[in-house]
């Protein structure tokens, strides 16, 4: 069988005597072993998204001594997540999820290096966030920002281990540029508002942290021995009626995204309404600035509001007892509004625009 990519030209590493009482179990694992923690030491893996996939994968991953971890995220911490999203307590609600998750897994493991980046995931960005590290995990929450992982994925020759849970199901696939079918030659088409969203009919936390739990050993797998379990399958999990499915996976030749068929250009909307939560309307502005100047935003918020909270990647702002924003260091923001009120799109761009005085039209 020929081995994946990200199992090799690894970095050269030595494990500390700390290195080896820390993983012991792991070392006398025959999965792992001695040359396997060198290895998962020297690794890099981004994970994107912080929400009821990402969270339990980082927790594993950093607990298990993976080198550098970047982990991604446009959103802030709300009560509704406190139920299956494990870096987060009730004190880090309103906070960004990167910020609060990056605390967490550093006292976890502080040997483990935590790149923290609050952003929106779009066409602009991503082949930045994974140029360089060795593999992708997902724990994304809508099938757009997949399809710009897959893509990118698919340039740049990262393995991406696709995941998405909802109710009681999940699935989960190893895909391999240029060895296995991408997410479009199975997926293909989908919109996200067509699909099933945790906040209209749930997600058990069970199915998360297995579906996580899988995604991570598929992970190690890939960087002890390049030898993924799902390479080129679709495991299905049914927790519900305790089933679990093993598909095998056809490439389409006709793909856009890797075959031979024309690519479908994929919709980023700028302005995203997403689901209510905690009383409130929420709205994504996805956006990103390369080099945003935060102190000059920090004047034009003190004009119209105040500022709540100032942290490394964002400023929490409050306009009026109805209307409070989150505003990212990457130049996206995340506005509030109580009473579940609906504001127009050009009412959220012009906040925005007199916020971080770029301009969006």
């Amino acid at each position: 069988m020929k081995k994946c990519e990200a199992s090799a030209n690894w970095r050269e590493i030595v494990l500390t005597e700390d290195d080896i009482d820390r993983y012991a179990r792991q070392l006398v694992l025959r999965d792992i072993g001695l040359r396997g923690q060198e290895r998962l030491k020297s690794s890099r893996v981004a994970i994107l998204g912080m929400g009821g996939l990402g969270t339990p994968a980082a927790l594993l991953l950093t607990r298990m001594g993976i080198g550098f971890i970047r982990i991604v995220d446009r959103d802030i911490v709300s009560e509704t997540d406190l139920h299956r999203q494990v870096l987060f307590n009730l004190d880090d609600v309103g906070l960004p999820k990167v910020e609060v998750a990056k605390a967490s897994l550093t006292k976890m493991n502080p040997d483990v290096e935590i790149d923290a980046i609050a952003t929106p995931i779009l066409n602009e960005n991503i082949d930045k966030l994974i140029e360089d590290v060795d593999l992708i995990i997902d724990g994304l929450d809508n099938i757009r920002t997949r399809y710009i992982t897959n893509r990118a994925a698919l340039r740049m020759g990262k393995p991406y281990i696709f995941s998405a849970a909802v109710e009681m199901f999940s699935i989960v696939s190893t895909i391999i540029p240029g060895e296995t079918p991408c997410l479009e030659c199975f997926y293909s088409g989908l919109r996200d508002e067509f699909l099933p969203r945790c906040a209209t009919v749930g997600v058990h936390p069970s199915i998360t942290f297995l579906t996580a739990a899988i995604s991570v050993s598929e992970a190690t797998k890939l960087i002890v021995s390049g030898e993924p379990s799902l390479k080129g399958k679709l495991l299905f999990t049914d927790l519900r009626s305790m089933d679990f499915s093993l598909l095998e996976l056809k490439r389409d030749e006709n793909c856009g995204a890797c075959g031979k068929g024309l690519a479908t250009e994929i919709e980023q909307p700028l302005v995203e309404l997403g689901c209510a939560r905690d009383g409130k309307s929420v709205y994504f502005i996805n956006k990103f600035i390369d080099g945003f100047c935060m102190d000059e935003a920090v004047a034009n918020i003190s004009k119209i509001g105040s500022i709540m909270r100032r942290g490394d990647q964002f400023i929490k702002f409050k306009i009026d007892d109805s209307l409070q924003g989150t505003l990212f260091k990457s130049g996206s923001m995340l506005i509030e509004v109580s009473g579940m009120a609906i504001l127009d799109e050009e009412e959220i761009i012009g906040i925005y625009e007199r916020i971080s005085k770029a301009r969006l039209h």
